[in-house]
């Protein structure tokens, strides 16, 4: 889900440009993969727990609130971010109520 906000981050960081074909691209992969995290997130309550369902709404409320970014790199930092904070938070739910130890974080 992050890919597409990387992608024009390290351009921005090394002065190119994404290719417009390929913004477009990445930028609907984007949408698609955040459309299928929130209708999983939604649609699973009986197997997603609580915990994983709040972090996936927590990740929706960012990710609608990163367009209120004053800047292009601000709104991408928080997607990156947003989307990395829930994926270690979901590791470590599934990791506790799992029982599992050796579950990265990662």
């Amino acid at each position: 889900m992050k890919w597409a906000a990387n992608e024009h981050y390290n351009a921005l960081l090394e002065a190119r440009d994404v290719p417009k074909e390929d913004s477009e691209k990445l930028w609907s992969d984007y949408r698609i993969a955040r459309q299928n995290a929130w209708r999983i997130a939604e649609s699973s309550t009986f197997i997603v727990s609580e915990k994983v369902q709040r972090s996936v709404q927590e990740l929706e409320k960012a990710l609608g609130t990163a367009s209120n970014e004053d800047t292009w790199q601000g709104h991408l930092d928080l997607i990156v971010y947003s989307v990395d904070k829930c994926l270690i938070e979901v590791k470590e739910i599934g990791r506790m109520e799992l029982k599992l130890k050796h579950l990265t974080t990662q």
